[in-house]
């Protein structure tokens, strides 16, 4: 909702702290959850030069928050808690990732984008707030596929779940806790935001090439669909000697190549 906008992003800059350049985080350079890339491209588009994130204003910090996640999102139009759980989301590992997670979850078309087909879904959905518990759960979940998940893990858990995992609203820190609040009307002075900045970008290209085959295991398949059953079923057919041992080889070598396409396209 539109007045959960201000509230929302003051715990966002908490979570997101100062200046971080940890070598294993893949946004790189980051100052406020903003990196080097996103500030670039923002100052780019108002026609200015580019410069350290080092230097980023708190200002360009939340034009850069409202323009390229809040309103990605349509967070103005989300319900309560429900817009900061997706915002944090959005922030933390990009905003088309964020509303996919949650339109796996409506069961509607998957292509990143906010808009009346998915709205309508969560409008009918949204229901005791089920939608904000199922959104941080897969978002951990796929989290901890992460090869940064070593590094980052504690952090994003924490802030992600809070020191329980799942939802004690008013007791706990967690997004998921926070959002539960927003959901129910009582956020208050004395409700327990963020503790302490927690750095770490959660992008898919850090996802483990085994997870990711995990999850689409019918591209390693594909890649090699064509060829495959038809040398299968000659090789059944021929005589065993020599020419079978060849065919065999020749599967071998289709379905490496079938691994090494689907590493390339989920790396």
């Amino acid at each position: 909702m539109r007045y959960n906008y201000e509230k929302a992003t003051q715990w966002m800059l908490v979570h997101e702290g100062g200046y971080v350049d940890h070598p294993k985080d893949p946004g790189g350079a980051t100052n406020r959850g903003v990196t080097q890339r996103v500030y670039d491209g923002w100052r780019r588009r108002h026609k200015m030069g580019t410069q350290s994130v080092l230097q980023i204003l708190i200002s360009e910090v939340q034009s850069i928050y409202r323009t390229q996640y809040w309103d990605k999102i349509m967070g103005d139009d989300l319900p309560p808690g429900l817009d900061y759980a997706l915002y944090d989301f959005a922030v933390n590992s990009g905003p088309s990732r964020a509303v996919k997670f949650l339109q796996r979850i409506l069961k509607v078309e998957v292509d990143g984008q906010m808009g009346a087909v998915t709205l309508g879904a969560i409008q009918f959905q949204a229901r005791n707030g089920i939608l904000i518990d199922e959104l941080c759960t897969q978002r951990l979940k796929w989290m901890k596929t992460l090869k940064t998940f070593k590094t980052f893990g504690r952090g994003w858990t924490r802030r992600v779940m809070g020191e329980v995992e799942g939802a004690q609203p008013g007791v706990d820190t967690g997004v998921v806790d926070r959002a539960r609040q927003l959901y129910l009307g009582k956020v208050a002075a004395g409700l327990p935001g963020p503790e302490k900045a927690l750095p770490g970008k959660a992008e898919d290209k850090d996802q483990k090439i085994a997870d990711k085959v995990a999850a689409n295991p019918s591209a390693v398949l594909s890649a090699g669909a064509g060829a495959a059953p038809g040398l299968l079923s000659a090789m059944t057919m021929a005589p065993e000697g020599p020419v079978q041992w060849a065919m065999g080889a020749a599967l071998l070598v289709i379905v490496l190549v079938g691994g090494a396409i689907a590493y390339k396209r989920f790396a």
